[in-house]
């Protein structure tokens, strides 16, 4: 159970995310269905970032339009974390256009 801070903190939390991600290429979800990697940043200091956007319209303008997204609850939040710890939740950043290339964001 969260604690009285932890509640207090995510009242103002969106009650769902999107992030960026891609269909995995080597499994498969419950029932057949596309499993999706959750895409990461590394920060110029070595921690690992996941970018969250509280709008559909903010992650296509700031992450591009050409870049895959999942819709992700609090629940879904954890599940990432307990699969790949993170060390940052950043929300609604802009990535820069010429990092948003496949091959700088880390396939978890």
């Amino acid at each position: 159970m969260p604690s009285p801070d932890t509640r207090e903190s995510m009242r103002d939390f969106p009650p769902v995310v999107y992030v960026p991600c891609t269909r995995s290429r080597t499994e498969w979800g419950p029932a057949g269905q596309v499993a999706l990697e959750i895409l990461m940043r590394m920060t110029r200091d070595g921690r690992i970032a996941l970018l969250a956007y509280s709008a559909l319209d903010r992650f296509n303008s700031m992450v591009g339009r050409q870049t895959e997204w999942a819709l992700l609850t609090h629940d879904g939040l954890d599940e990432v974390y307990a699969k790949q710890p993170f060390d940052l939740l950043l929300m609604d950043v802009e990535v820069p256009a010429e990092s948003r290339e496949d091959g700088q964001w880390l396939k978890i």
